[in-house]
């Protein structure tokens, strides 16, 4: 018999409350894999954060059973308790929507404590400093479209998006940093067709 987890997720904003889903439990699977389930396939209008999953940009951090934790780094195993588990934004930052957190006054404490600007073409940390700021920045831009999303068909087949009007009405979200905020913009998915045997390369080989 398959096993069950059961998922206590904080919806909303400031005023939301936790809703329970029940997925399936796996060997190895991690608080992300488990949240990320429940976007996929049981509701795609749920919002969070995540980049790199393999536990180096912090984008993933969310509150688990009380404790700010790497939701890619951590298992479900080691943090369940009485087969529930409860998942909640940052306690200390403003939430967006669900488990996504106002990060702007992080950003700002980050700018603002920098490093010396001496020697800096040999100063590692700086380096590091600048590589970080620039992860958390794609991160940033990644999922600066996630609280105005109201599906998550893609480009992929799914089996609870099966009809092709779907992709006709499908559109992309372009993203612009300007001034330190993101600029949004929404565009139809131009779909070209090509039969067995056509190309799109001109003058291709057959």
């Amino acid at each position: 018999m398959a096993k069950i987890l059961k998922l206590k997720v904080w919806r909303g904003g400031r005023d939301g409350a936790f809703e329970i889903y029940e997925l399936p439990r796996h060997d190895s699977q991690t608080i992300l894999d488990a949240v990320t389930y429940v976007q996929r396939w049981i509701d795609p209008t749920l919002s969070y954060r995540f980049s790199c999953r393999v536990g180096m940009c912090g984008s993933c951090a969310m509150t688990v059973n009380g404790k700010a934790r790497w939701t890619c780094r951590t298992t479900v195993s080691s943090v369940i308790e009485e087969d529930l588990l409860e998942v909640a934004p940052l306690r200390n930052l403003p939430v967006i929507k669900d488990l996504v957190c106002d990060m702007t006054r992080f950003f700002e404490n980050w700018d603002e404590t920098g490093i010396p600007d001496t020697d800096l073409a040999f100063n590692l940390t700086w380096h590091d400093w600048i590589n970080l700021k620039n992860l958390i920045l794609v991160s940033r831009a990644i999922t600066a479209p996630a609280p105005a999303r109201e599906n998550s068909c893609g480009a992929h087949y799914r089996a609870d998006f099966p009809n092709e009007a779907v992709a006709e009405r499908s559109e992309y979200v372009s993203v612009i940093s300007r001034d330190g905020r993101f600029d949004l913009a929404r565009h139809p998915v131009q779909f070209t067709r090509v039969r067995p045997g056509e190309s799109l390369i001109k003058n291709a080989a057959a």
